[in-house]
């Protein structure tokens, strides 16, 4: 249940990406960790519950936060060209409010985050990443209502910025109509 990973597991993932590894998806501690862009791979160290049936009593004596990430990598022949981090609210008994919005509890059903609510996921990803053991620093692009790991060293354009936007809206919308995911406005 924390959200920054121990320095021994860090430099064991790192190690898998020393080895030879390209992407490293972590899980385990049933909470989201940070996200780096080491060497030529990308580490999830946590992708957090996906979806998961517990009740959420040790997440609120550990202080956790109880949303997590879907990890989308895109790749260009065998070459990662983008890795993505998509909030998901992964709560089993409490809702969240933000403002004059709630979010309900669904068990075992993780749900995308949109708006204020996946901004103030992101703000913590972008958190949990920032204090990975050492770690080296890794940009991560807020784009819409995701988190991109900059691989291109802050070089993309407005134009695919903005295109990236558009599919986000596309992918809310189709999720919305074929009732897969139950997404705050």
């Amino acid at each position: 249940y924390r959200h920054v990973p121990s320095k021994t597991r860090s430099a064991r993932f790192r190690s898998l990406i020393d080895a030879g590894a390209d992407l490293v998806l972590g899980h385990h501690p049933h909470v989201v960790q940070g996200v780096e862009h080491y060497g030529g791979g990308i580490i999830f160290h946590s992708l957090g519950n996906f979806s998961f049936g517990s009740k959420t009593r040790r997440h609120l004596d550990n202080g956790a936060r109880l949303y997590s990430m879907m990890g989308r990598v895109h790749l260009r022949g065998a070459q990662i060209a983008e890795a993505e981090l998509i909030p998901l609210y992964v709560n089993n008994s409490r809702p969240w409010t933000r403002g004059s919005v709630t979010l309900p509890a669904r068990h075992a059903s993780p749900q995308l985050l949109s708006g204020e609510f996946a901004q103030a996921a992101l703000d913590e990803f972008v958190a949990f990443s920032a204090a990975l053991p050492g770690a080296s620093s890794t940009t991560l692009e807020r784009i819409g209502d995701r988190l991109f790991v900059d691989l291109d060293q802050g070089k993309r354009s407005e134009e695919d910025r903005e295109t990236r936007v558009q599919q986000q809206a596309a992918e809310w919308q189709a999720a919305l109509e074929a009732g897969v995911w139950d997404c705050p406005t």
